[in-house]
């Protein structure tokens, strides 16, 4: 094989390995809370995720009410339970501890057309951001 040959081979090889990078850490999971959990305590700088069970297709929707002086929202979303339709699964809100103290966090389940629903519930957590 000529010597030129040779040397491109060397180099592509080379390139290729060396583009292997090790693994990166995979960062933590945020701390899961639910229903039954009445408070979240949880590191300033860390993700928390609250997670209610519900079902849109009801009309009903669990809502953030207000905000927080020291978490703020990341965003929120609804996991269904199963791919048929009808069904109901778990709304997820992602926060991020932004400051240390305590809060309550109040959610609220109702139909966003029937303000005044009187089957509404609500569900609060105390939070606390060290």
């Amino acid at each position: 094989m000529p010597r030129r040959t040779v040397q491109i081979v060397a180099v592509v090889l080379m390139s290729t390995v060396g583009g292997v990078a090790a693994p990166a850490f995979a960062e933590p999971k945020p701390r899961v809370f639910r229903a039954d959990d009445s408070s979240i305590s949880v590191k300033k700088g860390k993700q928390f995720v609250g997670v209610l069970e519900g079902n849109p297709t009801t009309g009903y929707e669990w809502t953030l009410e207000g905000r927080s002086k020291l978490a703020k929202l990341d965003g929120h979303r609804f996991k269904s339970s199963s791919k048929l339709p009808g069904a109901g699964g778990e709304y997820r809100f992602t926060f991020l501890a932004r400051r240390r103290g305590t809060d309550t966090l109040e959610f609220r389940y109702a139909r966003p057309f029937m303000p005044n629903d009187p089957q509404a519930r609500t569900q609060s957590f105390e939070l606390t951001v060290r």
